[in-house]
């Protein structure tokens, strides 16, 4: 494959994982919330996919944003009273990030309650 083919790809996946329907349902559980963001990089293709995968086994799925200090993920899992966080990182030098994350999460009194997946190939 190409590089091109595999960004129109992504696009395409983009688009239509936009274009799928809305749950109008409550909001769900904290156990059932999971907020989502890439520290160091701006990439949203591995947020994307994991994002319709949640969704489609009925997690409520908050999307931080991507290229986002750790200070942003840690405060969205405060706001949403989420109660997992999954990150990725994708440069190795950005690799400290998940460590200022934990320590971000302890500082607002929640690492307790959070459980935290990691992910990228950094």
């Amino acid at each position: 494959m190409y590089l091109d083919d595999i960004v129109l790809a992504a696009g395409a996946f983009e688009l239509g994982v936009r274009s799928l329907p809305v749950s109008t349902e409550e909001s769900k559980k904290p156990e059932e919330r999971v907020v989502l963001g890439v520290m160091g990089g701006p990439w949203t293709i591995g947020t994307a996919i994991v994002s319709a995968n949640l969704k489609a086994h009925g997690f409520e799925v908050i999307d931080a944003g991507s290229d986002i200090p750790p200070e942003k993920i840690a405060k969205t899992a405060l706001d949403s009273n989420a109660r997992i966080i999954a990150s990725a990182i994708y440069l190795t030098h950005s690799a400290a990030e998940e460590a200022k994350l934990e320590e971000e999460l302890w500082k607002l009194g929640i690492r307790h309650k959070i459980r935290t997946i990691l992910s990228g190939p950094a």
